[in-house]
């Protein structure tokens, strides 16, 4: 598993808001949790992460063109991001969230390349 990249993949509690000078757009369900994880923190130690739901925040780096269904998140580090993917159609993440600020809430699980396609 590659250190500097790796995928949460979202099965059914999902949670995405994407803020912007325009505002706040929220998909999928609320969010419950209060304390967010560093993805450094996930990128260090994937396994102890593996299975959890976590909250992460972090700009959002780029989009699934295909069917809007991941996208990447800066971690704290340069060079530093994590995949957020979700089942094709639950969310349909906007192409022009590129550079907005994401705060997302998932299960951290490994996922194949190929599914992150799109």
């Amino acid at each position: 598993m590659l250190k500097n990249m790796l995928t949460l993949f979202f099965v059914m509690l999902i949670t995405v808001s994407v803020l912007s000078a325009e505002g706040e757009e929220k998909y999928g369900k609320e969010i419950t949790l209060k304390e967010k994880t560093k993805v450094t923190d996930i990128l260090s130690a994937p396994e102890t992460f593996n299975g959890k739901t976590v909250l992460v925040e972090g700009e959002v780096l780029s989009v699934c063109q295909g069917m809007g269904c991941w996208i990447e998140v800066a971690g704290e580090k340069e060079n530093e991001k994590i995949k957020i993917k979700v089942e094709d159609g639950v969310i349909v993440f906007p192409k022009d969230a590129k550079g907005k600020k994401a705060l997302v809430e998932g299960v951290v699980a490994p996922v194949k390349a190929e599914a992150c396609e799109g």
